[in-house]
């Protein structure tokens, strides 16, 4: 486990779960709800020192969110459900920040007078949706609201069960395989079709991370890195599609000529790069890597003890 109290860290060690699904759920939700809300107040109060940080809180969002959808038949009730709408708001206001920490950097050395023009308008944007998490901080901290509901989460954990961890993590493993490989696009050229694999290969990773420690190491060391790939190429063209986006939005509310036609430009230039990296994602993702990949995972299940 991370010494680190804000990174959620990757793998989770279920070591001392003792082939008890209602301890692994114990074990990951502490872990990951912990992870936020330690993550949340470094995330509001320091983001001036890094964008790490709400990076930081970003990922932990989602893998809290993983560990909840994963355990959620024994996280029942009214708390579960309110801690997840709290982690999806809570991720919502982080990403908006990512996704405008990372066009800014871009622009950022850039000595340009236009580019300046362009990055003290993505700065406005950046303190407003800052202003988000620090209200969600404010709101959760208060009286210590988040800490209280984690607590009772955790101990709601439904104990009473008979299901065997790895017959668990098994079982969930190939439901997300499944749903990883029909969610493959048809049209790799269809940025909808990507993003929305995207996001499957997203959960199906955090899915292995949660519960490698009961999988044969071959997940580890065979389909995580796979998925991993997947999700680089897939992330390079997602970044590029934000981005022009967020240029296009910028563009609408140019007053002055000159700027505008900046934008533009560099709109242009994110549209040719997305199209660039849906390229180079083509060229790697045939039927026939698809097809060995499933195989691979296939064998690895079918002969799983």
């Amino acid at each position: 486990m991370n010494s680190d109290p804000t990174d959620s860290g990757k793998w989770v060690n279920l070591t001392n779960a003792n082939e008890c699904v209602a301890s692994a759920a114990q074990i990951t939700l502490e872990l990951r709800l912990r992870a936020v809300q330690t993550s949340l107040p470094v995330a509001a109060e320091q983001a001036d020192e890094t964008p790490e940080h709400v990076h930081r809180l970003r990922v932990a969002t989602r893998r809290a969110l993983a560990a909840l959808e994963l355990y959620a038949d024994f996280v029942p009730g009214k708390d579960a459900t309110w801690l997840a709408k709290q982690m999806k708001k809570i991720r919502k206001a982080a990403a908006l920040a990512r996704d405008l920490d990372v066009l800014t950097s871009r622009y950022h050395k850039s000595p340009s007078s236009k580019r300046k023009h362009i990055l003290r308008r993505l700065n406005r944007l950046r303190s407003r949706a800052q202003r988000s998490i620090v209200g969600l901080n404010q709101k959760l901290t208060e009286n210590e609201r988040l800490s209280r509901r984690i607590d009772r989460v955790l101990r709601g954990i439904v104990q009473d069960t008979d299901v065997k961890l790895v017959d668990f993590a098994l079982s969930k493993i190939g439901q997300q395989a499944n749903a990883f490989f029909n969610g493959a696009p048809v049209d790799l050229g269809d940025i909808d079709q990507l993003h929305r694999f995207r996001v499957q290969a997203k959960a199906f990773r955090y899915s292995m991370e949660l519960l490698c420690d009961a999988l044969p190491e071959t997940i580890r060391s065979d389909i995580y890195p796979l998925v991993c790939l997947v999700q680089d190429h897939l992330g390079e063209i997602n970044d590029h599609a934000v981005a022009q986006q967020k240029l296009k939005q910028l563009c609408r509310k140019e007053k002055r000529d000159g700027h505008s036609r900046q934008v533009k430009k560099l709109a242009r230039r994110e549209k040719q790069a997305m199209q660039w990296a849906i390229a180079r994602f083509q060229d790697w993702f045939t039927p026939r890597f698809l097809n060995d990949f499933r195989l691979k995972l296939d064998e690895i299940l079918t002969n799983s003890p």
